[in-house]
């Protein structure tokens, strides 16, 4: 049986042409047309959350991990700008979502119906593009127009790149009546990929300016893993080109440095000028890292060149002075075959990184239980292969002091960097990873989004970790809020909360650890829990955490005097 509603008909059938197999559906009775669609459908994979926010970072898990278009459907009303976080993320994370929300025919939008408002172009900011299609098409250029938004919508998921994109569809009652007739084929319109080239006049200009300079930065932003983007950083490296990297941007080679903060914070000013690039070449994502955007802007750049396929510039260092609209493998392999640099430049970089891990780890032998040994722990002993999910505020600026293992992937809600979502977001990532996925994430944040526990998809392979240090830890660390009347209440957040009840309610295995050797202790049970999935809370609200990171701070810039001090 289908739904008698043609738009939700042809929806589901040039979908699944187009090969989008996993739907998200958010419960309601305005979408029911959809609903009766799709789930009529064995082709699809469907998954039922009652939580638009986290059904929408679910699916966002899910394009996450399979790079493919996922669907996410919900009724009308506030039930879509629910949905809006999520829809942000995904067009700076560059993430094929497709929004598909039910409304209410166009001449009862503002006339006093319950559950309505004027859906059209709410995501305007956020998406690739948004169509309000043709509201119950019976001729047949109205269908083809209908068929042909559907398809563009589609399409423009993946083209040029990946992202977002809404589509609203108006439905008169009755909602519930189903069709088992047949359809006329829908109309399919199919996007082939291109590949970029550069214009030889042009590459022969911007080879010759990298030739000029011994000095030159290639910065990598958030991306998924790419093995031919990888080996391409590693040729450039051992031509003297210094290869910066983030845990996220999954790209490793003993050659790059990923502990960019690490290197730069403790840096002397004579230092930092050694430090200080010609040329930086950004590419990628979201940069986690405060302090080289505040270096390249204080110290300057000759120049910058913005490698991406975005349609607005990015100017992050206030230097730039190329945007080249090309895939960042198709670009750099053009300078593979260039002669060597000066290895002066890459070998500052070397020597400061090389200091600055010796006394991270004389730091660690002798510090005291709290987050960042907590975080020190985990980066020992995660085990290879695993996916990790590490949630906004101090849990993904703590994992950035330490050296990603090759064998991991790491990722992180850094499009806008938003407090909600992360745990959502690995629950869909999970369904489709099957070896283990951990999330690392604050206690205010798994609070925020512990709605993404409420569902029938929480695999064995997920493994919670929650570092519970009473409130926002992050507003301790950054310098300001501590100054605001009302710090711990207003701005930090400060709470009694545990999470045995939650783990409890969710049906998750619960371990807990308060220190050092309850944490080495419980480690391997929680591990190797192979029945549900499992929540690990550690407890470091007795710790002074901030004083800790502090100490560690000024021992990468002066061990002996920290060594006097205590």
């Amino acid at each position: 049986m289908n739904s008698n509603k043609s738009s939700a008909r042809y929806l589901k059938e040039i979908l699944k042409i187009h090969r989008v197999k996993d739907v998200v559906i958010c419960p309601g009775s305005r979408n029911a047309p959809l609903i009766i669609a799709f789930t009529s459908d064995p082709y699809f994979n469907t998954y039922t959350i009652v939580d638009e926010r986290s059904a929408s970072f679910f699916a966002l898990g899910i394009s996450q991990k399979t790079r493919n278009t996922v669907a996410i459907i919900c009724t009308s009303g506030s039930a879509l700008i629910n949905i809006g976080p999520a829809v942000a993320e995904a067009y700076y994370q560059r993430l094929p979502l497709l929004v598909i929300s039910a409304d209410r025919p166009v001449e009862w939008v503002n006339q006093g119906e319950s559950q309505t408002f004027d859906q059209h172009g709410v995501f305007r900011n956020f998406v690739r593009a948004s169509f309000d299609l043709v509201q119950e098409p019976t001729d047949a250029e109205s269908i083809h127009f209908q068929n042909r938004q559907i398809n563009e919508a589609i399409n423009k998921t993946r083209f040029p790149d990946f992202g977002p994109v809404h589509i609203n569809v108006r439905f008169r009652e009755p909602l519930y009546d189903v069709d088992s007739g047949e359809m006329d084929d829908p109309i399919i319109l199919k996007q082939s990929k291109v590949k970029a080239e550069l214009d030889p006049t042009e590459l022969e200009e911007l080879q010759a300016s990298w030739n000029k300079y011994e000095r030159i930065v290639i910065l990598c932003g958030m991306s998924n893993p790419d093995p031919e983007l990888n080996a391409i950083l590693n040729q450039l490296s051992s031509l003297g080109i210094t290869v910066l990297t983030e845990s996220t941007s999954n790209l490793h080679s003993e050659s790059f440095f990923p502990c960019i903060d690490r290197v730069i914070m403790p840096a002397s000013h004579e230092e930092k000028q050694a430090l200080k690039p010609e040329l930086v070449i950004s590419i990628g994502g979201p940069v986690i890292s405060r302090r080289i955007k505040s270096f390249f802007r204080e110290y300057g750049l000759t120049e910058n060149w913005r490698v991406d396929l975005l349609e607005y510039f990015q100017d992050a260092f206030m230097h730039q002075t190329k945007a080249i609209a090309m895939n960042a493998s198709q670009f750099l392999v053009h300078f593979t075959t260039l002669p060597k640099k000066d290895l002066a430049f890459q070998r500052c970089w070397s020597d400061l990184d090389t200091r600055s891990d010796a006394r991270q780890t004389e730091f660690l032998e002798k510090a005291d239980y709290s987050d960042l040994t907590s975080f020190a722990f985990l980066h020992r002993n995660i085990p290879e292969h695993s996916h990790i999910h590490v949630a906004n505020s101090s849990p993904i600026r703590y994992v950035q002091l330490f050296r990603p293992d090759f064998q991991r992937n790491y990722f992180a809600n850094r499009g806008t960097s938003g407090i909600e979502g992360s745990l959502s977001t690995a629950v869909g990532y999970s369904l489709h990873h099957r070896d283990k996925t951990f999330v690392i994430a604050g206690d205010l944040s798994t609070l925020y989004d512990s709605n993404a526990l409420w569902n029938n998809y929480l695999h064995p392979n997920l493994k919670i970790i929650v570092l519970n240090n009473g409130g926002g830890g992050i507003f301790r660390i950054i310098p300001g809020p501590k100054t605001v009347k009302g710090f711990e209440k207003l701005i930090e957040a400060r709470h009694e909360m545990n999470f045995n009840k939650l783990a409890e309610l969710f049906n998750l295995t619960y371990f807990y650890a308060s220190d050092q050797n309850s944490l080495e202790s419980r480690w391997s049970d929680f591990l190797n829990e192979d029945q549900k999935a499992a929540l690990l809370e550690i407890d470091t609200r007795s710790c002074e955490n901030e004083l800790v990171l502090m100490d560690y701070f000024n021992y990468l810039q002066n061990p002996k005097q920290q060594d006097g001090q205590s």
